[in-house]
């Protein structure tokens, strides 16, 4: 009777191990000090400030940048801040550093 209900059980535990893993990678936190540059499909698609970010798993990449990388950045405005931030992660992007 209970032969049958052991390889239903496997299936759905790797099932809920498999949903833990892709809602880890879907939320990213961003520090304080951080920017997280968001690349979907290699393409820059945005900049997020410190706090919770949500991304699409294995379609977008992530390039952390902390704040401090960006020359003069106590005076730049926050849309400074992010272009600046972008071609950080673009620039290392191209030479495979990050």
């Amino acid at each position: 009777m209970f032969e049958n209900i052991i390889p239903i059980l496997l299936f759905l535990s790797f099932l809920l191990l498999f949903l833990l893993v892709i809602a880890a990678k879907t939320l990213r936190v961003a520090k304080p000090d951080e920017l997280l540059v968001v690349f979907r499909l290699e393409k820059l698609f945005a900049v997020y400030g410190p706090g919770l970010s949500v991304v699409i798993p294995f379609i977008d990449r992530v390039v952390k940048i902390k704040v401090e990388e960006i020359p003069n950045w106590q005076k730049l405005s926050e849309t400074d801040l992010q272009l600046q931030a972008a071609e950080i992660a673009t620039k290392g992007k191209q030479l495979g550093q990050r």
